[in-house]
């Protein structure tokens, strides 16, 4: 029975080396170095690790990948992993850069080299990872010392949040806008001596538009404020100057003593001034996006400006924020996670899936059917009965070589793409470009889709646990590449793109609103041809229709606005069968979307994220939803209205974890409080007349900026001190354990600085 034992090790140790398919071995000509993160610390939804591979002797070929630990047993493993493939000459040395989904993100998490399915030396993240209310701020000059001199302007701003700054030279900075996710703010100050790359930059404006706020001074080179003018508050920017009266600043502080250089500018549409004087915007602030952006005109850290007091107060109110939410999923591409669903009605309606001809299915399964009696009787007059034994399966073949032969010659010979996206397009300049993105294979195989620039990804991003047929890797060395394994013939693999695109316009409108309705004009300002533009206003949905280049229509109503109740579905899909396009409309309209209450939408099939197969021709449609630009206008008195729902707010401090529903809820386990930030300065409503808040709640309070304090609702000209200097309204709210606390919103009336 000795052969037995010896067989059962066999087996076992078999079993053992399948279960494990890439085995570390001994020999090592490599060396691998990385550091996570920035200065060994991070946070955020990916982190970069720059990973430096030498080679100790000849020429090494292999990949870098990452192992994380299972820290559960039946835990499942990624099902989207970056594997970069590089080549290291004898002694010398390469980086690359790793983006590690947070989910993926450990201390003991293994970057390994591997060569020929087998790794050969490995060695963990390490590093520390900062908490999520932490404040982590990139500072980006010639001068990494500048860094330390900026982060004390915050030491004492807010006990409640531990800021920490890090320099950054410009060969860190990542050409994956992914990378930058741990950072809440990017100050770049003082940098002349070296240029950011187009990648860099335009990592830098995706970051921003995710969410991310950018400070630029006018004490950098021309040319790198040049390169962010699209994203920018401010345009016509000039040479230097010097400034004396600086008495305007008093709203922050008392006034600082000296003169400043600084680089004159005109604000554009859209953007507000947080400090100005001589008519010269010293800060600018202006949306992006999701994001923010500050032209602040000066040198930050120059005299007198630095030792002003009231510059720590402008920056921390901008800048500082404790906001405890928890997000039940990642990123800025919320509408993905129904993406499935929109991407397998886009095959009914884009009519590009080819299926075959029910009737023709049956009517030669009809003559099938017929044909085998037929046959039976010819050879049973023949008297050639053993000869059906041929006959059956000579027949079945034909009949079954030719569905295939239909089969293949309905599916053509293109690898077939659908494109399902969205637009969020700020300044008519550049626009922000996510999408779903559903391939349909020919034959079995691997599949690797290219795009022209931006971040892809398995369109499940940043979750685990998917089918392992479904796995991909995803490359970002030259162009973002992802490659899924092992793809069936006739399979769909689904996947998720976010870029920047110039544009040459926006889809814009105008609208005036009084207590009888409401009218304006909707303007087509790009080069694509827009179908179903609609503007939404409060319940109301108003058609427009087409729109080629440069057309204009008008829109009124005679109908006072009443804002959409939160949690209601809008008033265009109700009772209304779900085409896609609604469906993608109506899937904007929870609390992650950028469609306000007052808005104006398009569609376009303009494949504006391209793509390709390697080795493959292609055939894709796709059809994007365009998020245009509403402005509101002024009455003829000057003054400006803006209903209950149309200004936003944001959490910007809140004493416990939260969660966000659908709608206006937010969900806690324990009592706290939670400060919303309503910011009115996209209007620049100076003074307000009128101040209504819902709901009507006795322990809602409202930031006093006269006083410096809390006051209740009920406090008189509530209006009058209710408004800061940068045009923002504060307002508190207490929430009690496992409730749902509906976030208050807000009408106001006020007249506008032209």
């Amino acid at each position: 029975m000795r052969w037995l034992k010896y067989l059962l090790i066999f087996i076992i140790g078999s079993l053992c080396v399948m279960s494990n398919p890439i085995q570390a071995s001994a020999e090592s000509k490599v060396q691998l170095q990385v550091e996570p993160g920035w200065n060994g610390e991070y946070k955020g939804e990916f982190i970069p690790v720059k990973v430096r591979v030498t080679s100790q002797g000849g020429e090494v070929e292999g990949q870098l990948m990452v192992q994380p630990p299972k820290l559960v047993q039946s835990e499942p493993s990624p099902t989207t992993q970056q594997k970069e493939s590089i080549k290291v000459p004898s002694g010398s040395t390469k980086e690359v850069v790793l983006y590690i989904p947070r989910a993926a993100a450990f201390p003991t998490t293994q970057i390994v080299w591997v060569e020929n399915d087998k790794v050969v030396q490995s060695v963990k993240m390490g590093g520390r990872q900062l908490g999520e209310t932490d404040l982590a701020i990139g500072y980006l000059s010639d001068n990494p010392n500048d860094a330390s001199v900026w982060n004390q302007m915050f030491a004492s701003s807010n006990s409640d949040v531990r800021v920490y700054t890090y320099p950054i030279q410009v060969k860190d900075l990542p050409i994956q806008s992914r990378g930058l996710s741990g950072f809440d703010t990017i100050v770049i100050n003082r940098l002349t001596s070296e240029s950011i790359s187009p990648k860099q930059m335009e990592a830098l404006q995706l970051w921003v538009a995710n969410g991310g706020k950018l400070v630029l001074s006018g004490s950098n080179s021309s040319e790198l404020i040049r390169g962010f003018s699209s994203i920018l508050p401010v345009q016509d920017i000039q040479s230097g100057t010097q400034l004396k009266n600086l008495q305007s600043l008093n709203q922050w502080g008392a006034p600082p003593a000296g003169q400043i250089e600084v680089k004159g500018s005109r604000l554009k549409k859209g953007s507000s001034t947080l400090l100005q004087t001589e008519g010269i915007p010293l800060i600018a602030q202006g949306k992006f996006d999701q994001g923010k952006v500050y032209f602040a005109s000066y040198d930050l850290l120059a005299e007198p400006m630095k030792q002003w007091s009231g510059y720590e107060k402008i920056w921390s109110h901008q800048l500082i924020s404790l906001d405890m939410k928890q997000d039940d999923y990642e990123g800025r591409n919320e509408f993905i996670r129904g993406g499935a669903g929109l991407l397998n009605q886009s095959f009914i309606e884009f009519d590009n899936y080819p299926t075959p001809s029910i009737g023709v299915i049956v009517i030669v399964f009809v003559i099938y059917l017929i044909l085998g009696p037929i046959i039976y009787w010819v050879l049973s007059r023949k008297r050639k009965h053993e000869w059906m034994w041929v006959a059956v399966p000579i027949v079945s073949i034909i009949f079954a070589t030719g569905f295939l032969i239909y089969g293949q010659w309905i599916h053509g010979q293109d690898v077939l793409i659908n494109t399902i996206g969205y637009i969020e397009v700020e300044n008519g300049e550049q626009a922000t470009v996510r999408a779903a993105s559903a391939i349909v294979s020919q034959e079995e195989g691997d599949y690797s889709v290219v795009a022209d620039n931006g971040f892809i990804w398995n369109r499940n991003i940043g979750e685990y646990g998917l089918r392992k047929e479904l796995e991909s890797t995803v490359s970002f060395q030259n162009k973002p590449k992802i490659t899924f394994q092992n793809v069936p013939q006739w399979s769909t693999r689904n996947l998720y793109t976010e870029s920047i695109k110039k544009m040459n316009g926006t889809l814009t409108g105008s609208i005036q609103i009084t207590d009888q309705g409401s009218k304006g004009t909707v303007t087509n300002q790009t080069d694509l041809l827009m179908e179903d533009v609609k503007v939404m206003v409060g319940d109301q949905t108003l058609p427009i229709g087409n729109l080629k280049p440069g057309e204009s229509k008008p829109f009124s109503s005679n109908i006072p606005i009443q804002m959409v109740t939160p949690n209601s579905q809008p008033p265009f899909v109700m009772g209304e069968e779900m085409s896609l396009k609604k469906i993608m409309l109506y899937d904007k309209q929870d609390e992650l979307s950028t469609i306000s209450m007052i808005d104006v939408v398009g569609f376009t099939r303009e494949n504006l994220i391209k793509l390709e197969v390697e080795n493959q021709t292609i055939e894709q449609s796709s059809l994007f939803l365009v998020n245009g630009k509403m402005d509101i206008q002024p009455m003829s008195d000057g003054t400006l209205k803006a209903p209950f729902g149309v200004i936003d707010s944001s959490i910007i401090h809140s004493t416990v974890p939260y969660q966000m529903f659908t709608g206006s809820g937010i969900y806690i386990e324990s009592s706290g409080t939670f400060t919303f930030e309503f910011d009115l300065s996209e209007w620049n409503i100076k003074e307000l007349s009128e101040l209504s808040i819902q709901p009507i709640r006795s322990d809602l309070e409202v930031y006093d900026w006269v006083h410096q304090q809390w006051v209740g609702l009920k406090t008189p000209n509530l209006e009058k001190i209710a408004l800061s200097p940068d045009q923002k309204i504060q307002i508190r709210v207490k929430g009690d354990a496992n409730v749902e606390v509906e976030k208050p919103t807000i009408q106001v009336r006020g007249r506008v600085s032209q």
